[in-house]
């Protein structure tokens, strides 16, 4: 935009007043129109994303009226140190890799190349659904609901943390997110 400014700069310059106030008119007929036109694309971006909840620390909150698409809701706690061999979800019957004070008894499950939004919120302080390697970070704020959008490129197991300091339990919420393919 900053650039197509100054090339009307440049061209103002070298034209006489009436060829002038002649382009003068016409940007100022087409720029609304440029601006409305992006508006209107990140419109229907916004209608073909999937949608994942993500609703920490509230279970009778309910936000069908907000969202009109498929609401995943799920628990997922850490797991104690005496049950950390767990299987693979994969489903390859190995046991995996896993991570103290990392891992969860119940992954969150997202597709590969798919835009997903995830809809953040909290009831009782402030948390941070953070997943640095999908490099995301959005807070969960009591009262608001904040959204950020994913989209992963491949498979794998991400690692991830509430990167709040929001009590007792801070560093005791792990957040495991598992890319799959969608075959």
């Amino acid at each position: 935009f900053i650039s197509i400014l100054e090339n009307f700069k440049d061209l103002v310059a070298t034209l006489n007043g009436e060829d002038t106030n002649l382009i003068r008119n016409l940007l100022f007929q087409l720029m609304p129109t440029m601006i409305e036109e992006e508006g209107a694309k990140n419109l229907r971006i916004t209608r073909t994303v999937n949608t994942i909840l993500g609703i920490l620390n509230d279970p009778d909150h309910d936000l069908d009226d907000i969202v009109d698409r498929q609401k995943i809701n799920f628990d997922s706690y850490l797991i104690s140190d005496d049950d950390l061999a767990i299987p693979e979800a994969s489903g390859t019957g190995k046991v995996g890799k896993v991570f103290r004070l990392l891992e969860v008894d119940n992954r969150l499950f997202v597709p590969t190349n798919t835009h997903i939004r995830v809809l953040v919120t909290s009831a009782d302080v402030l948390h941070s659904w953070a997943v640095p390697s999908l490099g995301v970070k959005v807070d969960a704020c009591p009262g608001r609901l904040n959204q950020v959008f994913l989209f992963v490129k491949r498979e794998g197991v991400f690692y991830g943390q509430c990167s709040e300091l929001c009590g007792v339990n801070h560093g005791f919420m792990p957040i495991v997110v598992q890319a799959v393919s969608p075959d």
